[in-house]
């Protein structure tokens, strides 16, 4: 066990879930499914940068004894470099697992790794699946380990419980949370202003892995919060504070989340190889991509920082066209949430243009 860590926060049995779909068993061979080659062309990725110096925290639940054999598996498969994981127990280790937090903590490390195979790797496991327990081990990655990136794919829907539990997050650190796997209802912690939320969005290729289309994922959460008040970066977009009421809207960006064909991921306790899908995996691969950006500016510290970086690209005080940093999703709808020109409630600014957005 390393580090050990007083919550800062009340215990509660405000559970939180991750954000994963996994329709499939598991077996010794791959199902079909997007590889890493695959998702890097879609999204441009750019090789020059790989997360090389920055610190990425995954924050689970319970325990995963498996978690560094399951990457060193991934990356043999994959043909990507190996890396090490320093797994934390702030509060101890939990005498249990999860089957649902094995796909969990499994699917982060492999998919953040394979947007920033250089990045060093943290996973900081709390005792039990409350929302309190888990952003206290989201805090002990900012304080104790100061993680650059500080990846949460989970979330719980918003109560009044919430609006103090994140306060914390301004100070540094660069914090992202999946908007959630149920269509238009949207999910703290990526409610936060100063958390970024990463939609889902359903990404098509052709056999030969060029890019078809990018719609909406119907079970993509996203929507206005009822509790946190309308960002500065969200503010001054035109026509966010409208839509919002004056409140925050999620989520900012969107990546792959269609289970259908889905992407692999490696978990030795459950049998091998499956197949996922849900905001957890644009969570995951999008913390990558923020490595990326990280290493190229070391000057982004915090979230609101990051937040500020995307929208500016994005164009600022509005969506520019024509579109060159993101690809401005415009088909689909999540719940009662349809994808539109320019930002919307489905999926953000849109998803990523790795290579321009580095320019």
């Amino acid at each position: 066990m390393k580090g050990y860590y007083s919550a800062r926060f009340p215990l509660s049995k405000h559970k939180a879930r991750p954000h994963f779909e996994n329709q499939v068993g598991f077996d010794n061979e791959i199902k079909d499914g997007y590889t890493p080659e695959d998702l890097r062309m879609a999204y441009s990725y750019n090789p020059s940068f790989s997360g090389k110096g920055v610190k990425i925290a995954i924050i689970s639940a319970f325990d995963n004894v498996g978690i560094e054999q399951n990457l060193e598996t991934f990356c043999e498969k994959f043909s990507l470099p190996k890396t090490d994981i320093s797994v934390y127990y702030p509060d101890g280790r939990a005498e249990n697992t999860s089957r649902e937090w094995l796909i969990e903590s499994s699917l982060d490390t492999q998919w953040a790794h394979v947007f920033a195979p250089d990045s060093e790797l943290f996973v900081v496991f709390s005792k039990d699946s409350d929302i309190s327990s888990l952003v206290s081990a989201s805090e002990y990655a900012q304080k104790q380990l100061s993680a650059d990136i500080i990846c949460m794919c989970l979330g719980t829907r918003e109560t009044s419980l919430d609006s103090g539990l994140s306060g914390f997050m301004k100070d540094g650190g660069i914090f992202l949370s999946s908007s959630g796997d149920a269509g238009g209802v949207v999910s703290f912690p990526s409610t936060s202003p100063f958390c970024i939320s990463v939609g889902g969005s359903n990404l098509s290729l052709s056999p030969s892995g060029k890019r078809m289309s990018e719609t909406a994922w119907k079970n993509g959460g996203g929507g206005k919060s009822d509790i946190f008040d309308i960002p500065f970066y969200q503010g001054r977009f035109f026509n966010i504070y409208g839509m919002t009421d004056g409140k925050r809207g999620t989520p900012d960006v969107s990546m792959t989340a269609n289970f259908s064909p889905g992407a692999p991921v490696y978990v030795s306790q459950l049998g091998g190889w499956t197949n996922v899908g849900g905001t957890s995996l644009a969570c995951a691969c999008f913390a990558g991509v923020c490595a990326c950006i990280k290493e190229k500016y070391p000057e982004i510290r915090t979230s609101t920082d990051m937040l500020s970086f995307l929208y500016n690209k994005a164009g600022g005080d509005g969506y520019e066209f024509p579109q060159y940093n993101f690809y401005d999703i415009t088909v689909g709808k999540s719940g009662n949430n349809y994808a539109e020109r320019g930002y919307d409630f489905a999926t953000g600014l849109g998803s990523p243009v790795i290579r321009q957005i580095l320019l």
